[in-house]
C-alpha cells in the first residue's frame, strides 16, 4: 500500500498534458487512490487484497464471469415478492420497491444476490441486486455471478456502468420497445 501511495504521489506530479497523452497512468491513479482511501479508513489489509486483485485483472466478456439464471415458478407464487421493470430505479444498484401478493403472469424466478437487468429499453439503465428470492417480469434478465471467476458482490457494479448500457443499447432490437438478449450481453 505504501508503494501504491508513493506511486500516486509521483503520478500526480506528472504534468497534466502527460496524463492526457499517457492513458496507462489512469488505472494506476485509480488503484492508488482507492488503496489510499481504504488505508485511511482503517481497511489496510482489504486495500492490499483489492490492489493485488486489480493488478491481476484482465479484460473479460460478461459471459465469462456470469450466467443467465433461468428458473421458472411452476407452482404456487404466493409469498414471493414480485419485481417488474417499474420497480427498477435507473442508475440505482439497490432494489427498493416491489409488490407482494399481487395478481400477475410473471413466472421468471430470481435468487438473493442475482442482478436484475432491465433488458427492455436499456437506455434507461435499470439494474439492481436482488435482496431476496422472488419472481420478476420477462423483460428482466436475471444474471448470476460465477463465484470462482468474480466476487459476486462486484458484479452489480460491473453491470451498472455506462459502457455496458451503451453496449446493450447498441445490441437492442425493436423500434417501440427495444430489447437486448443475453446472447448479445454476454459477448
Amino acid at each position: 500500500i505504501a508503494a501504491s501511495c508513493r506511486s500516486f504521489s509521483s503520478a500526480t506530479k506528472v504534468r497534466h498534458s502527460s496524463i492526457t497523452s499517457d492513458t496507462s497512468l489512469i488505472p494506476l491513479i485509480k488503484v492508488s487512490i482507492s488503496a489510499f482511501l481504504l488505508r485511511r479508513s482503517g481497511l489496510a489489509s482489504t486495500a492490499f487484497r483489492i490492489v493485488m486483485r486489480i493488478s491481476l485483472m484482465s479484460k473479460v466478456k460478461l459471459g465469462e464471469v456470469a450466467i443467465e439464471h433461468k428458473e421458472t415458478c411452476k407452482g404456487n407464487k404466493d409469498g414471493y415478492p414480485i419485481v417488474g421493470l417499474e420497480h427498477l430505479v435507473p442508475e440505482e444498484v439497490t432494489l427498493t420497491a416491489w409488490d407482494e401478493g399481487s395478481d400477475n403472469t410473471f413466472t421468471k424466478m430470481f435468487r438473493k444476490g442475482n442482478v436484475l437487468f432491465g433488458r427492455r429499453r436499456a437506455y434507461l439503465k435499470k439494474a439492481a441486486v436482488a435482496p431476496f428470492d422472488g419472481i420478476c417480469s420477462g423483460d428482466i434478465t436475471v444474471i448470476e455471478a460465477i463465484p470462482d471467476r468474480i466476487l459476486p458482490m462486484l458484479l452489480p457494479f460491473i453491470i451498472q456502468n455506462d459502457e455496458l448500457f451503451d453496449f446493450a443499447v447498441g445490441k437492442s432490437a425493436g423500434s417501440l420497445s427495444p430489447r437486448v438478449k443475453w446472447e448479445h450481453l454476454k459477448n
